[in-house]
């Protein structure tokens, strides 16, 4: 009989909360794509941080990409964090259906579903074939730390009184402005605050409404809700007129 798998995190809880609660406040949507490929909740965010710490890089030699490092020898790998997400939910989900059960099908994301099935075919512990012999342990022991982790409140869009017309870019002025200190403090802080609609802060406006934040402002008497951000994002493109 194959042993079983006890998790065990190598970081302490106060490391692995800090880095889940500071990746979900870029990275919004990461709830939803665990729910949406039925993964437990904060799994993803916790093989994310046995990979990279959360962080967006390249690593491997130069053929892991991103979070959750997705080789591109074995994958073609999609371009964006959220869409990485999704390969990465949509890979353990398959290995969850392949091993029926979640401490193997983590392994399986480090070692392959070959070298899983031969580690328990031999009776031994999927993470027996695992980087360091603890991947599934370790990613589980995370995941229990992120117990109770979600993304922060947003904080309150900055006022502004009056009229608020539609922004194009190109634009600039005290309104783009506005926009790019919101966008700055609530959804990406490298968003430069130049009061120029340029590329960099279409691309930003469009990644905001693709994870259907909620935020609103009071704006001359009316919500500046989501009504207000489909009339942003129709105007949203970069120099060239694309959607950005």
């Amino acid at each position: 009989m194959a042993k079983s798998i006890t998790p065990k995190s190598r970081e302490t809880a106060a490391t692995v909360q800090a880095q889940a609660e500071k990746a979900l406040t870029h990275w919004r949507f990461i709830p939803a794509v665990e729910k949406k490929h039925g993964l437990t909740a904060n799994l993803l965010l916790a093989v994310g941080s046995r990979e990279t710490n959360l962080r967006d890089v390249v690593g491997d030699g130069g053929h892991g990409h991103g979070v959750w490092q997705i080789d591109d020898r074995w994958h073609k790998v999609p371009s964006g964090v959220e869409a990485q997400a999704d390969y990465a939910a949509a890979l353990l989900a398959a290995n969850y259906k392949a091993l029926k059960s979640w401490p193997n099908a983590v392994a399986a994301y480090n070692a392959g579903l070959t070298g899983v099935k031969t580690a328990l075919a031999a009776g031994k512990s999927a993470d027996s074939a695992t980087t360091g012999g603890d991947y599934a342990a370790d990613v589980l022991g995370w995941q229990a730390h992120m117990k109770g982790v979600a993304p922060p409140r947003p904080k309150k869009w900055l006022k502004v009184t009056g009229y608020m017309p539609e922004l194009r870019h190109g634009d600039s002025g005290w309104y783009v402005g506005w926009l790019q200190r919101n966008i700055n403090r609530l959804v990406d802080p490298n968003v430069k605050v130049t009061g120029t609609y340029d590329d960099a802060t279409a691309k930003a406006v469009h990644a905001f409404y693709k994870q259907e934040l909620n935020y609103t402002t009071t704006t001359g008497g009316r919500v500046f809700g989501a009504d207000g951000w489909r009339r942003v994002l129709s105007v949203a493109k970069d120099s060239k007129g694309n959607n950005a």
